[in-house]
């Protein structure tokens, strides 16, 4: 329909409303390249020069490197698996093997006074159902999406009190918001419990056809 002046709009225009996360309160950053370096997976070739920087290529020293990752609202983590990377030396026969080891890892971390986190670690091919272009081997949610993961590195702690890109205050949520203004609708308002994006879209397409 394109943006249009609220007058403009025809009376029985159903408005729909909707967003591909929700937000929460951001508690901090946890710098996971610097974790994965501590715990042996990154190698690089020389010490950081200065804190908070991007991690490059050029610093990896990939000949004992299994492991890096990109910061984010969640982590992506990939593997240096031999036949993929140009510089690749996990084995195929040891790719799993290795997965399964950095998920119990993760699965592990703590906060800052040694508080449980809840953590959630997944290959995307465990919870999509196409995965295409070029996936991460591992995506790592932090404390429910309470911590950010930080991608930079050179830090003195792994943990930041607030993003490593800049100020925010707020992360990813599990649940987004899914609205309909119907002037017809004869149901009543308010919520009306949870749906899962699939459910989304099968009413959204419905709506388009009618």
């Amino acid at each position: 329909m394109g943006r249009q002046n609220k007058k403009e709009l025809p009376k029985d225009a159903v408005i729909v409303i909707v967003s591909d996360h929700g937000i929460k309160p951001m508690k901090g950053a946890f710098v996971m390249n610097q974790w994965l370096q501590e715990q042996g997976y990154l190698k690089l070739k020389e010490k950081p020069k200065k804190s908070g920087q991007d991690l490059d290529a050029s610093m990896i020293d990939w000949s004992s490197t299994t492991a890096w990752a990109w910061g984010g609202y969640y982590s992506r983590i990939f593997v240096n698996l031999r036949g993929r990377e140009p510089k690749g030396i996990i084995r195929k026969e040891e790719y799993e093997n290795l997965l399964n080891q950095l998920k119990e890892d993760i699965s592990k971390i703590k906060g800052p006074d040694g508080e449980p986190w809840k953590n959630i670690v997944h290959a995307p091919q465990e919870i999509y159902t196409e995965v295409t272009g070029d996936p991460p081997d591992l995506m790592a949610y932090l404390d429910n999406l309470s911590w950010r993961p930080a991608g930079t590195i050179g830090w003195d702690t792994l943990y930041l009190p607030e993003n490593d890109r800049g100020p925010d205050d707020a992360e990813h949520d599990w649940n987004g918001v899914f609205l309909i203004y119907d002037p017809q609708a004869t149901v009543s308002s308010g919520f009306k419990g949870e749906l899962k994006i699939e459910e989304v879209f099968k009413k959204l397409r419905t709506l388009l056809q009618n």
